[in-house]
């Protein structure tokens, strides 16, 4: 039987344990949303700047975490669409947006009914700015997946810091957000919507296999050291990514490849849908399709994952069987960019 000294002892070091959680989980709060008085006066800012109808229901605030609303890609129109939603359905819904963006509701409204041609109610919209946002989109060289996560957490606590939401949804795909809701309020709904897995077992295997690539450069890919350390840290990674996804309440995914791997890592089959991107084609609808010329159109943006430089590896080569295609001798293209700067020198016969 152990001693009375040792019993006290070892109930003095845990509770000692238990405070100093007890203290991290205060602060936490305290650091996030700030006093209630603090909150308050955030709640009161948006019902002065928003008309809800509130005829059937009381006004209710759901936070989109978005910090770059004002973009034009595929994931704006995910957020826009699904706003637009929410205020044909349920027009007694605020819709706040923590935004990076210096901007406002009627110029964003604006710029999205330009983009999307999506007609938005500015009056259930309101702006939360945050100025934070470097955080996330900083190319950070080396370790860059785990400094945007730590970002994207130091990011939401601005925002939950500039209004508290009754539901928080990420249309981003930032998971280690949910756990910092989950420990603030049990009382907040947590809605993800990814777009692609932050870490995949594409990237993995990328790297276990010693293979140069967007995600693995040739210092790691030439350095069997380096790549034993890179497939711990991928590791590690996965197994806190997948802990901190699981914290969602509901999860949606924009295709079965993203939804395999996210069940996979959550580990919440039950919770997980597949709901694929909106493709607005109303105009393209309107369009004849004779006659036609022979002519192959690539749209995408100008980001190193989406694999320019392969494109143009594969048009070489239809090229080559099909010399019949080639663009008129002396073309060129319109100046590139910094990204077209990469695979400019890339020399195709025909090209």
């Amino acid at each position: 039987m152990p001693s009375l000294e040792t019993v006290i002892y070892y109930s003095f070091a845990a509770g000692v344990v238990v405070m100093c959680f007890v203290a991290l989980f205060l602060g936490l709060q305290v650091l996030t949303l700030g006093t209630q008085q603090h909150q308050d006066e955030k709640r009161s800012l948006v019902r002065a700047a928003t008309k809800p109808d509130t005829s059937t229901h009381e006004a209710y605030y759901v936070g989109f975490f978005h910090p770059f609303p004002g973009a034009g890609g595929g994931g704006e129109r995910v957020l826009w669409t699904m706003i637009k939603a929410i205020q044909d359905k349920y027009p007694f819904i605020v819709s706040v947006i923590y935004a990076g963006d210096k901007t406002d509701c009627l110029e964003l409204t604006q710029n999205v009914r330009g983009k999307f041609g999506l007609e938005i109610n500015p009056q259930t919209i309101y702006v939360v700015e945050l100025n934070r946002r470097w955080w996330v989109e900083h190319k950070f060289p080396r370790l860059t997946l785990l400094m945007q996560s730590i970002g994207s957490v130091w990011l939401a606590m601005e925002a939950i810091n500039g209004l508290r939401p009754d539901v928080f949804v990420d249309t981003v795909g930032y998971a280690f957000t949910y756990p910092l809701v989950r420990a603030i309020s049990e009382r907040i709904p947590v809605v993800s919507y990814t777009h692609y897995p932050t870490i995949s077992s594409d990237m993995r295997t990328l790297v276990a296999s010693r293979e140069a690539g967007i995600n693995n450069d040739d210092a790691v890919a030439n350095s069997a050291i380096l790549t034993t350390l890179k497939n711990l840290y991928y590791a590690v990674f996965a197994a806190a990514y997948a802990w901190a996804g699981s914290c969602a309440h509901t999860v949606m995914t924009n295709s079965s490849w993203t939804h395999n791997h996210i069940v996979k890592l959550f580990g919440r089959p039950s919770m997980t849908r597949v709901v694929y991107p909106p493709c607005d084609t109303a105009e393209l609808a309107t369009l004849q399709l004779l006659p036609r010329q022979p002519i192959a159109m690539s749209l995408a943006q100008f980001r190193p994952e989406k694999n320019h430089a392969m494109q143009i590896d594969a048009f070489a080569t239809l090229l080559r069987m099909h010399p019949e295609l080639a663009a008129p001798q002396g073309w060129k293209p319109p100046t590139p960019d910094a990204i077209l700067d990469n695979v400019a020198p890339i020399e195709y016969p025909m090209l």
